[in-house]
């Protein structure tokens, strides 16, 4: 007679079988390739501190553009600036999109075993999609002047507090360090984040895990190069992908909060917490992930939610505009010894020092530089950092990497 397996044994055989392809796909494809989403993805979801839904897309990008965000008109027109080599016609337009997705399919579905010339390559693509236009030495950038905001630390003017703002003089992108820390643990180097209502982010659980699920259900690859040459055995030019550290230890304090780098070849974040006075229940955490190595974020740091430190922060910062939607099933709120709600805890011990490390995460990840950088080699240790401290260790940090 076959046994009965529990829910519990299913969802760790599910875990563990995750767990699997995590280390033997995603850190292969994470050191040397830059990669990209295969599909469009479309994306609604309400605001934690502003009261609007939010309605946008995550669209694949090419290689060596980066992780960006577009915004669209009032028309509802995206602006498109093209900028070709000089053997090339200067005024073709498409949406480099839909052209990753389409190029991406046709790879699928005709081109398995096809290894004849590039130029009945193109012949065959124009016929599959007459909208499409194949120029493979074209590149596509959109409008930096009107619509175009790069996920990278620069664009941080503002003083973070509850979260992390991207500005520009003409946009402005709210709480944002939650996809960016997925996005950045799962490899995804070249993206863009369309937005076409509003400009917060949705906050979903108060955890990165909403984001987890809707990515890996989109199938994650290689970003292919802007040239989109095929060369011999099928295999797409792809770019690599360039890591850094630094050979020196750098540190940055405030007060008694800390963020020191190590040098290392692996890439490590430790980091440890004591509110043991004013929220008893948080106490002391201490909680270190090894990025690739460990357990899938998705288990170990992404389903971690966001907390507020006590019930005067949280009307403080009412007073000041924050948390407007409510903080129910998103933020875990302590009284002295006890959660408000004990239901929404998922790590008795170390859930608040497991979220630390996913804005940490977040941070790191506004490094990326036309999808090289992000994480960095070595071993972060912080104690009781805040959001502003991550972004001016992540400032310093960048002017002391080595490639």
């Amino acid at each position: 007679m076959s046994k009965r397996i529990g829910i519990k044994k299913i969802l760790l055989l599910n875990k563990k079988i995750e767990n699997q392809s995590y280390k033997s796909k995603n850190i292969f494809n994470n050191q040397i390739f830059q990669n990209t989403i295969k599909k469009e993805i479309n994306i609604s979801g309400l605001g934690l501190h502003h009261n609007n839904i939010c309605n946008m897309k995550l669209k694949p990008s090419f290689s060596n553009t980066g992780r960006f965000v577009s915004f669209k008109k009032n028309n509802g027109q995206e602006d498109i600036l093209e900028k070709n080599l000089p053997t090339k016609q200067p005024n073709t337009r498409y949406k480099n999109s839909n052209y990753i997705s389409n190029y991406y399919n046709l790879i699928d579905n005709r081109m398995k075993n096809y290894k004849r010339s590039i130029h009945k390559f193109e012949n065959i693509i124009e016929k599959s999609n007459n909208n499409l236009i194949f120029q493979y030495n074209t590149i596509f950038e959109h409008d930096q002047e009107t619509n175009l905001l790069d996920c990278q630390i620069e664009n941080i003017n503002k003083r973070p507090k509850y979260f992390l703002t991207l500005n520009n003089h003409d946009h402005a992108v709210y709480s944002i360090e939650h996809l960016l820390s997925a996005l950045e643990a799962l490899s995804i180097d070249n993206i863009e984040i369309q937005m076409e209502n509003n400009s917060e982010i949705p906050i979903f659980d108060g955890s990165s895990m909403g984001w987890v699920n809707i990515l890996q259900k989109n199938e994650v690859l290689p970003s292919i190069s802007s040239s989109n040459l095929l060369v011999k055995d099928n295999y797409l030019k792809k770019a690599r992908k360039f890591k850094f550290g630094s050979n020196r230890v750098l540190s940055l304090c405030d007060n008694d909060s800390f963020i020191t780098y190590y040098p290392d070849k692996i890439t490590r974040i430790t980091v440890g917490l004591d509110y043991s006075l004013k929220s008893p229940i948080i106490g002391k955490q201490w909680y270190s992930y090894t990025v690739h190595q460990d357990d899938h974020y998705k288990w170990d740091i992404g389903s971690a939610r966001m907390y507020i430190k006590s019930f005067d922060e949280l009307y403080k910062a009412k007073d000041l505009g924050y948390f407007s939607n409510g903080i129910e099933n998103c933020v875990n709120l302590p009284v002295f010894d006890r959660w408000v709600d004990d239901d929404q805890i998922r790590y008795l011990n170390s859930e608040c020092a497991r979220h630390e490390i996913l804005d940490l995460i977040g941070a790191l990840g506004l490094l990326n530089y036309n999808g090289n950088g992000g994480l960095p080699y070595g071993h972060i240790v912080a104690y009781k950092p805040n959001l502003e401290l991550m972004v001016k260790f992540t400032k310093m940090l960048k002017e002391n990497i080595i490639i």
